[in-house]
């Protein structure tokens, strides 16, 4: 075999190799590696959302009273929140391909606890105004489904 043709071999071998592992990283980056990262960036929203509408000080919660009600505006606004969290997260669960896979691996909640969260999410989008109790308790349950450590 001449020189030229080993030099000819050699460079076509390495631009298919090279053109494979592209497109195997593209692959995984698209259909794993997005979904994933878009459902910890839902994930993260719902903390942040979580984090904004809790505001009552502790003695009215004992009371189980709204400390200072909501106005019509703000009841509306966290609902609206609160549904689309669950919405989203909802979509991102059900985008990511191998679910279970990453959950064994660590990288995803278990998906029971998932939907229990979105169940709970949509129970805080009927916003119960001055059930501080109830309201407390869902984002509790949802804070411990998802692991979210605020």
């Amino acid at each position: 075999m001449s020189e030229g043709l080993k030099i000819l071999l050699t460079s076509s071998a390495t631009v298919v190799v090279g053109v494979t592992v592209l497109v195997i990283g593209q692959i995984l980056q698209r259909f794993y590696l997005d979904p994933i990262h878009e459902h910890a960036t839902v994930i993260g929203e719902i903390a942040y959302t979580l984090e904004y509408y809790a505001r009552q000080p502790s003695a009215a919660a004992a009371d189980n009273i709204s400390p200072t009600p909501f106005t019509d505006e703000e009841i509306k606004a966290a609902a609206n929140a609160f549904r689309q969290c669950a919405s989203k997260l909802y979509a991102t669960t059900n985008a990511i391909r191998g679910y279970h896979l990453f959950h064994r691996l660590g990288f995803l909640p278990l998906d029971t606890d998932v939907c229990e969260a979105q169940r709970h999410l949509i129970g805080l989008s009927n916003f119960r105004s001055g059930l501080w109790r109830e309201n407390e308790r869902d984002f509790d349950a949802i804070k411990r489904l998802l692991g979210i450590h605020i």
